[in-house]
């Protein structure tokens, strides 16, 4: 990812005797939209229920999580007996973590009070509960609208319940894991200036890696709930 910082900009800030760095204020920009970019790869791919088989499930009316009559214990059941290797990790979005966090089933387990649902439960209980390492939550937005249209920010997680075995031992020759990144080389950053565009040139900010997300063994090492909430 590119971005560009007119030098008449960056001369104003210089005369002003400010802080403010525009070139690196912008590198800080870049990186991060592409650090975005990365992690709405991998939500599509990780929402992609064809990618795992049949270790797929779609939820409906009570069943859904966001019900309080509906059980994660009973569903996590069912998916740790269709797969080959017992899930590790649990992928859920920001706003959808809320709905397990609130849950009576685990506030009842965790108050030893049935009778008492309010409050939250954190994510490590429940995650201790299912028998997990950790309940991976994903906080990023994008904006699904296109240029020159109102903005649409939604979750880029959406409502599915992602499960996957992660075996930090796997190598690409051995060992059986979910998925994991082939990355070449390290993330690299350029600055450089082109004096032709506009009255005093531009800074150019490059920000750059060469990686993939892949998935090595989905339909042995995950389970995917669509329609979760």
């Amino acid at each position: 990812l590119e971005a560009e910082v007119p030098q008449e900009d960056v001369e104003e800030v210089q005369a002003s005797n400010s802080d403010e760095d525009p070139i690196q204020d912008h590198t800080v920009l870049v990186t991060d939209g592409l650090a975005i970019a990365r992690e709405l790869r991998c939500a599509n791919l990780l929402n992609d229920s064809t990618n795992y088989g049949g270790n797929t499930q779609t939820l409906s009316g009570t069943d859904k999580l966001s019900d309080k009559e509906s059980s994660l214990i009973d569903l996590f059941k069912d998916i740790k007996k269709s797969m080959l290797m017992p899930p590790t990790h649990m992928v859920v979005s920001d706003t959808n973590s809320l709905y397990l966090q609130t849950h009576p089933e685990f506030l009842g387990i965790f108050k030893s009070d049935t009778s008492n649902n309010k409050g939250m439960v954190p994510l490590e209980f429940i995650a201790k509960q299912l028998g997990l390492k950790e309940i991976l939550v994903g906080r990023a937005k994008a904006n699904t609208a296109k240029p020159g249209q109102a903005p649409s920010i939604q979750e880029i997680w959406g409502n599915g319940l992602i499960f996957f075995y992660q075996n930090p031992l796997a190598k690409p020759k051995h060992g059986l894991t979910f998925g994991f990144t082939a990355e070449k080389g390290r993330r690299t950053v350029q600055t450089f200036y082109n004096g032709r565009p506009g009255a005093k040139g531009v800074n150019y900010v490059k920000v750059a890696e060469n990686l993939r997300e892949l998935l090595a063994a989905p339909t042995s090492c995950g389970y995917y709930v669509k329609n979760a909430f």
